[in-house]
């Protein structure tokens, strides 16, 4: 990110100082609208250099402002926890300010990266797990999801080819098949979901292997890392009950579904089209 890691710090800063000098019944309108005001004029500054001023945007830009769209549900989690009555958790006889645990939440590279959204209590819940009780080795899991990465990967590039064939061949005839369309926006939206789930498990890797998700060892002896899971993919799919998706949707979501849309409708230029692509993912 190199210099524009600033917009990450700063964002993290203004929030701690927020959380630290606010009443916790009034914290979150305000990191709320700090943090949306900030992003947004980092996609307002990026939209105008691209389309306007003709300038090619940085790609560490780029990766800054999709991170710092990661910062601001972590940070709005913690904001609407304090507004609801929760308290943060701090290590046990521990001298450390409560800013530093707030400052590694924020700015822990597996959520910058993409993990799934996990609470502060979560979090150092599994801190102090890892220092009093060390998980096992991460490598096998590690590499079994990796594998899962890989396998959906090449179902996603076969099916793209395949779509893009079929376009390609059709595009010379003026009247389409009905059908024919029908299957290729079906096939659309399976490319984007098995680009979802394949982003679904690298976040799982990450986490895994940094000693995230670890819960316990099962009856055979092998180690439980779905601690910080969103669920089996493959459950979720052969599932004709729309509850199991939903189960799966609230576990991911929880009360940030609001940002969640915003943050879609800023992903582009066309937020109309995100939109609409995100309910065809669902």
């Amino acid at each position: 990110m190199g210099i524009y890691s600033l917009l990450l710090h700063i964002s993290t800063m203004v929030f701690v100082l927020l959380v630290c000098s606010m009443s916790p019944k009034s914290v979150h309108p305000w990191v709320f609208g700090v943090q949306m005001g900030w992003q947004t004029l980092w996609h307002l500054i990026i939209q105008y250099r691209e389309y306007y001023l003709n300038e090619p945007t940085d790609s560490r830009l780029i990766l800054s402002v999709s991170s710092l769209m990661l910062l601001s549900q972590r940070v709005t989690s913690v904001s609407m926890d304090l507004q609801d009555g929760a308290r943060l958790q701090t290590p046990p006889l521990s001298r450390v300010p409560v800013f530093l645990p707030l400052i590694s939440y924020a700015l822990n590279f597996t959520v910058l990266l993409g993990g799934p959204l996990f609470s502060f209590n979560q979090f150092v819940s599994f801190v102090e797990q890892i220092r009093i009780r060390p998980p096992p080795h991460p490598l096998g899991v590690v590499s079994q999801k990796a594998m899962h990465v890989f396998a959906l990967e090449f179902a996603r590039n076969y099916i793209t080819r395949l779509l893009r064939d079929n376009a390609t061949s059709a595009s010379g005839s003026k009247f389409s098949n009905f059908l024919s369309d029908v299957l290729w926006l079906w096939g659309l939206a399976v490319v984007l979901r098995v680009r979802y789930y394949s982003y679904w498990r690298i976040s799982e890797c990450l986490n895994n292997a940094a000693g995230f998700g670890f819960k316990e060892m099962v009856r055979k002896g092998s180690p439980n890392w779905n601690g910080l899971s969103d669920g089996d993919l493959w459950t979720t799919e052969m599932s004709c009950r729309v509850s199991e998706f939903a189960r799966r949707w609230n576990v991911e979501l929880r009360s940030t579904f609001s940002l969640r849309i915003l943050s879609v409708t800023y992903a582009g230029i066309f937020p109309l089209i995100n939109v609409l692509l995100f309910i065809l993912i669902l």
